[in-house]
């Protein structure tokens, strides 16, 4: 037999209390590492590297056989991760990438639900009012280097998680 039993992660409100972004994240590997170990007190000591895989993922499936009383009922946890896979894009975003990742990178709303995005450094606003059509929501300095960057962009996050990661590897 088998019981199936959905939880959702929602982070720790201390995690808001840390200072620096990278700090943040690996608190946040941290308090969902020992959020699952609450109910599988066998992946306390689990790798964060490991964890953050799992956060990726969006939900963490815990399957437990019991043998209590000879009934060999399996009890199986599916952990949904969404509010941290979130948290951890946002930090991708925000230290990887092209000019998503770029404190460059400019809005200009015209009317609610509106938007083009210019380059700070290259456009101005003005620019970005004169080339604003409904049809094209980015400038022509964005379109090229969105997706790999240029190498005058500014991280919004210096450091990538990866990077991040390999100072806390032993935890």
């Amino acid at each position: 037999m088998s019981l199936n039993k959905p939880v959702k992660y929602i982070p720790g409100k201390y995690l808001s209390y840390i200072q620096g972004q990278g700090e943040r994240i690996i608190g946040l590997l941290k308090d969902v590492r020992d959020s699952v170990a609450l109910l599988r007190p066998d992946l306390k000591n689990q790798r964060l590297d490991i964890v953050l895989e799992v956060i990726e993922e969006g939900k963490w499936i815990l399957q437990e056989k019991t043998d209590k009383m000879n009934s060999n009922i399996e009890l199986n946890y599916e952990v949904d991760l969404t509010i941290a896979r979130d948290i951890v894009n946002n930090y991708r975003n925000g230290s990887e990438g092209g000019c998503k990742s770029c404190s460059l990178r400019r809005v200009y709303t015209p009317m609610e639900g509106e938007r083009f995005t210019y380059c700070s450094k290259h456009e101005n606003e003005d620019f970005a009012i004169n080339n604003w059509n409904i049809n094209n929501s980015q400038s022509p300095t964005i379109k090229e280097f969105y997706e790999k960057g240029c190498d005058e962009k500014e991280i919004v996050f210096a450091r990538k998680l990866e990077e991040i990661l390999q100072e806390h590897k032993n935890e």
